[in-house]
């Protein structure tokens, strides 16, 4: 595979791209909720989706891109997805790093990172992190005041 081409991973949800996401960091994870729509493109307001990102290596995010997406990812007909980088350079980059200060440390740590992208209304974040869960929450159990306070 071409060097940071993405493959689309099909989302169970309509994404409401519209709509910015909330991100959450804490210890190694990382939380991105995000509104979705119904097959009628209506907000589903009593849930929201969640990808649950586990050890997370390193993070960046800038939304002043050339383009509001990705650049290079597969052709692909999904309404709603995130991206995987099986071939990424910013992967090496962080190995090639760590290797120059502790060049024993895949010894210790034997984790295999992946390389996603979620992109939203008019940005995208890269995560290295070793595995991503989704899932659907009830908006009460998840942070009411935080989509509250955004409106």
């Amino acid at each position: 595979m071409e060097k940071d081409t993405a493959i689309p991973i099909e989302l169970e949800v309509w994404q409401k791209t519209s709509e910015y996401a909330i991100i959450e960091q804490y210890d190694d994870s990382m939380v991105v909720r995000f509104q979705y729509w119904n097959e009628k493109q209506e907000t589903i307001n009593d849930k929201t989706a969640v990808l649950m990102f586990t050890n997370v290596y390193a993070v960046r995010f800038c939304r002043y891109n050339k383009t509001r997406y990705y650049p290079k990812e597969d052709e692909h007909s999904y309404k709603s997805y995130y991206l995987e980088i099986p071939n990424s350079s910013w992967i090496d980059d962080l190995k090639n790093e760590r290797e120059s200060y502790n060049m024993n440390w895949e010894k210790y740590d034997h984790r295999k990172y992946r390389h996603y992208v979620f992109q939203n209304n008019s940005y995208w974040i890269e995560i290295i992190a070793t595995n991503v869960h989704f899932q659907i929450e009830n908006r009460l159990d998840c942070h009411n005041k935080i989509w509250n306070d955004c409106k």
